[in-house]
């Protein structure tokens, strides 16, 4: 059995953030409980930091999940299309919603998620300096949205496929 001293030097090694990690993560006997409360206590942490803490970690895994990886036009890869507002409020906010796809040669097969991000103003002025959309929030998969890209890709599909038609009959015949 860890004693108590040990656990508390323990503690002194950390920064506010491990310890704050730690808070988060939970899971601890009633002694290392004791201990930690102890230890956030004395570096002046309460709830409000601990609270603080969670939402930036929540920021950071919403900003992971909205990465887009892979190639737009090559092989497979999780990549954003779509845009859509869901009321007149997001629109003058410019906040809209996009749905993360997997996609093949980039083109959408499954979709994934979605999500709510702000982004450029109206006049296409990018809102903040590093020209990045922000996500806001994760919302349930937007059906009207996944089917209207499922249909866009389905036009682009067939005149592919009316384009390459035209091509072989050309190519062989020398005229339509």
């Amino acid at each position: 059995m860890i004693r108590p001293n040990a656990i508390a030097n323990y503690y002194e090694t950390l920064t506010d953030v491990e310890l704050l990690n730690l808070k988060s993560e939970g899971g601890f006997t009633e002694e290392a409980e004791l201990v930690l409360a102890d230890g956030l206590r004395r570096r002046n942490l309460d709830t409000g930091d601990l609270k603080r803490h969670e939402a930036e970690r929540e920021r950071i895994k919403l900003r992971e999940e909205t990465t887009e990886k892979g190639f737009r036009g090559r092989g497979p890869g999780l990549l954003f299309f779509g845009k859509r507002y869901l009321n007149e409020e997001d629109r003058k906010a410019n906040i809209h919603v996009r749905t993360k796809w997997f996609a093949l040669g980039g083109m959408p097969v499954v979709p994934i998620a979605s999500y709510r991000f702000q982004g450029r103003n109206s006049v296409g002025k990018v809102s903040y300096g590093d020209g990045k959309q922000r996500v806001i929030s994760r919302v349930p998969l937007n059906w009207t949205q996944v089917f209207l890209t499922w249909l866009k890709m389905a036009v682009v599909l067939v005149l592919l496929i009316l384009l390459a038609a035209g091509f072989i009959l050309y190519k062989n015949h020398g005229r339509f």
